[in-house]
């Protein structure tokens, strides 16, 4: 039985189109008189000259006489040839405008209603779609092709429940593996990939040739972390010939994932060579922590002739990520000339990496070559900054910055990074106008509400504006342990000490480490006559070196 799990437009269908072995049945023509033989044999005539030209492979001129052909013979096949050539030719609202002609002049035919349909698809038209096929089934309830194209189209559609519904009908009059095929794509659209996989295992028992839904099982495997069934799923695919790179992508990360970087590696012996895929997959070896392997089919890919001119930046990532020797991938990065397209990225990535480890005098001095180098590259000015901030030149870095946000007008990371530079100089006001500015040009700007409400509440003022903008800030990120504590401390200000207390337990099961956090945790505890949760907060906001941790000594001696 043959599937069809994407309605392929007619382009598809073109020899069989050109063949007439699939034409629709067309009306008859009795009793013609002289003038309507006349206007046949011309008919006949643009016909010859059409399949001419289409076997020429003029589609043009063949899609012009097709339109007069169309015209004195205006058929269901001449219609659909003549929509097929002018889709090709990216013609798309005409080819429309024909199958729109073509479903007025015969609505019960099949195939145009499918093909109009599918056209309104493309175009993501689609309740016009649903609409086409909608009327044809009311016309035809009893058509189970119809029922099945309209499954489709109301999954495409987002319309799940609805599509259960269709299939529901279809499976009850003649159970298929499209079927279920298409009831697994209903369940996976409203979540529930249990169903979705006993209906893909009804595909499979009733045909284990069908790609596609081992591919869906795989995937929905996967979600499951069913890692193994994974595997079988995909190597199914490769058994029955498909070699696409995606599929042996999937099956060397899953090994990965079952910590087997040597079967991993095995799968790369037969998978395509070509550096793109290699590359692609090289990420999974690095983030897996198989840096070893990873460095190995570098080799392999220098070795071939043909290395990508972007190898160096990837024995660098390997060298940083995966052996965690940032100063060899600087070695790495050094490498690069600066001929190389990329080598202001290079020059990025070695500046990073000496802020990371640092060596800020270094960073410092790259940093100031790379500015005037690249003066439309906004990165080198941030970086900069940083350096000089790191190297106690925090007032050249503000110069620095403001001279950025000139140039770079609303850029609200320049301007971020300004209003904490200005924040660490004690400038508070400055830096709070700064962050005004940015939620101004960004109001969803998640590190610019909470820095501005957190400087409410920590100064005690305007506390129902601060609760507000923190709100909003835990909204976007909810998860972010600093939020949750910014969130707490408003909440403590406001006397809501239950509220905080809620807060800040949230806060400090994240693994930020804070001591403020922890401090705030102790004073929130305080208040609440929690003396041994006190204690334990003070206590860990030492243990991070605080600059006031004499006054946390006192706080906790006082308990």
């Amino acid at each position: 039985m043959r599937y069809r799990f994407h309605f392929l437009f007619v382009l598809a269908l073109l020899p069989c189109l050109i063949s007439n072995s699939c034409s629709p049945k067309t009306p008859g023509l009795p009793g013609m008189s002289a003038k309507e033989l006349s206007q046949r044999a011309a008919a006949d005539y643009y016909f010859l000259i059409f399949q001419d030209l289409l076997r020429a492979g003029d589609k043009d001129q063949a899609a012009t006489v097709l339109a007069t052909l169309a015209k004195l013979s205006p058929t269901p096949q001449i219609l659909l040839d003549l929509a097929n050539l002018q889709w090709g030719a990216n013609q798309r609202d005409a080819a429309i405008t024909v199958l729109e002609d073509a479903t007025r002049r015969y609505p019960e035919e099949k195939q145009i209603a499918f093909y109009l349909a599918s056209a309104y698809q493309m175009q993501h038209r689609r309740e016009e779609a649903v609409a086409i096929i909608s009327g044809y089934l009311s016309r035809h309830p009893d058509d189970l092709a119809a029922h099945q194209e309209m499954a489709s189209l109301l999954i495409d559609s987002g319309q799940f429940r609805e599509a259960l519904a269709s299939l529901e009908k279809i499976e009850a009059m003649e159970p298929s593996p499209a079927v279920f095929y298409y009831k697994a794509k209903a369940h996976i659209g409203l979540g529930d990939r249990a169903a979705a996989m006993a209906a893909l295992r009804q595909v499979l028992a009733a045909d284990r040739s069908m790609v596609a839904a081992w591919a869906e099982m795989g995937f929905l495997q996967e979600q499951e972390k069913d890692y193994r069934g994974a595997l079988e799923s995909y190597a199914a695919i490769l058994e029955l010939g498909e070699e696409g790179a995606e599929v042996w992508s999937r099956l060397v990360k899953l090994n990965l994932k079952l910590k087997n970087p040597a079967k991993a590696m095995a799968l790369m012996d037969k998978a395509p060579k070509d550096s793109t895929f290699v590359l692609e997959v090289l990420s999974a070896f690095i983030a897996e922590g198989y840096a070893a392997e990873a460095g190995k089919l570098l080799d392999r890919l220098e070795k071939s002739g043909s290395p990508p001119p972007d190898i160096l930046f990837y024995r660098a990532v390997a060298a940083y990520e995966g052996e965690k020797k940032p100063d060899k991938a600087i070695g790495y990065l050094k490498r690069v000339p600066e001929s190389h397209p990329h080598y202001d990225k290079s020059l990025s990535f070695r500046i990073q990496l000496l802020l990371e480890m640092d060596r800020a005098a270094e960073a410092l001095e790259l940093a100031r070559r790379a500015v005037p180098q690249f003066q439309d590259k906004k990165e080198f000015r941030l970086l900069l900054s940083t350096a000089l901030e790191r190297s106690g030149n925090p007032v050249e870095a503000t110069a620095m910055l403001t001279e950025a946000s000139e140039k770079w007008a609303d850029d609200t990371e320049i301007l971020y990074r300004l209003g904490v530079v200005l924040e660490r100089q004690k400038r508070t006001a400055e830096s709070i106008r700064v962050m005004e500015q940015i939620i101004t040009l960004d109001g969803e700007h998640a590190d610019a509400l909470n820095f501005v409400g957190y400087t409410l509440a920590d100064e005690n003022r305007d506390l129902p504006r601060a609760l507000q903008l923190i709100e909003k800030a835990v909204a976007i990120e909810p998860d972010n342990p600093f939020f949750m504590d910014s969130l707490a401390w408003v909440h403590h200000r406001m006397g809501n000490n239950d509220k905080a207390w809620e807060a800040i337990r949230q806060a400090v099961a994240q693994p930020a480490g804070d001591p403020v956090i922890w401090e705030h945790y102790g004073d929130i505890a305080a208040s609440l006559g929690k003396k041994a949760e006190a204690a334990e907060g003070y206590k860990k906001a030492l243990s991070g070196n605080p600059d006031n941790a004499d006054a946390i000594r006192r706080k906790k001696d006082a308990l």
